[in-house]
């Protein structure tokens, strides 16, 4: 079976309980990807022999390769460290926690493959309320669907890219800022649209995630570190030229309007 020109990075902390499933996801791809990189972000538990094992497993020589970072640093950093790493054309990126349709990598490659200017895609994604089905990573898609471009407005207005469903071209002169624990990804789409490159949503859902997005513990379940956050990308932004400090306040505002919503959600 051909492999595409894509390399999977997925960062892991503390991740033995959810990593096995999020690889196969990867594993079963209708096209399967060139590598897999995980990086092992000094997890303190047995994480990184679980991640050693998989590595070693029938037929991952070549095809999955662990680096294991000496201290905790933040997702960050080791999707930074994943990404400068990577040999294919293109690098996709899923959390420890998420998984992916089997034909996720088929379709988003070739949607981008296709237009070799757009630097970034995102899509759809579907909360997965109770166990995930064997079947469930093949369950049939949409035959039409529709892609949109994201412009500066619509994505200082809301991230709709999430990690899970990112896709970015390897070469571009992008990383995510290593100083940011949250919003990293917020951040880099916006400095990435601001400065011109393509992004794009595709309106097919090619991804699971498995725990409510306000509330539901882990990064995003931390409402209150997540729009400081958030917060903190408008800030940047303006700091580095790329908003106006008229436009500050408002974004602030509507960032914040948001943040009441999500509480109101979590209860």
């Amino acid at each position: 079976m051909k492999h595409l020109p894509v390399s999977v990075v997925i960062p892991c902390y503390n991740c033995g309980g959810t990593i096995v499933r999020a690889v196969e996801s990867v594993l079963r791809q209708s096209a399967p990807p060139a590598e897999i990189i995980l990086v092992d972000d000094g997890s303190t538990d047995d994480t990184g022999r679980v991640l050693d094992r998989l590595a070693s497993g029938p037929g991952m020589t070549g095809m999955l390769r662990v680096l294991h970072l000496a201290s905790n640093q933040g997702q960050s950093v080791a999707r930074n460290v994943g990404w400068d790493a990577a040999g294919g054309k293109y690098v996709a990126f899923l959390d420890a926690d998420d998984a992916w349709h089997a034909r996720k990598l088929e379709i988003q490659y070739e949607w981008m493959a296709a237009r070799p200017s757009v630097a970034v895609t995102g899509h759809r994604t579907v909360r997965v309320r109770t166990g995930i089905r064997d079947g469930a990573f093949e369950e049939p898609l949409p035959e039409k669907w529709m892609s949109f471009r994201l412009r500066p407005l619509r994505m200082l207005l809301s991230n709709r890219i999430h990690m899970r469903s990112a896709m970015v071209l390897r070469g571009i002169p992008y990383r995510f800022d290593p100083r940011m624990r949250k919003g990293e990804d917020y951040l880099l789409w916006l400095e990435m649209i601001l400065g011109g490159q393509e992004a794009w949503l595709l309106d097919v859902p090619l991804a699971f995630y498995f725990k409510a997005l306000y509330g539901g513990g882990g990064v995003s379940g931390d409402l209150e570190e997540m729009e400081a956050g958030e917060l903190e990308v408008y800030l940047e932004l303006y700091r580095s030229g790329r908003l106006p400090l008229p436009a500050l306040p408002f974004f602030w505002i509507v960032s914040l309007s948001k943040y009441g919503m999500r509480r109101v959600i979590k209860r």
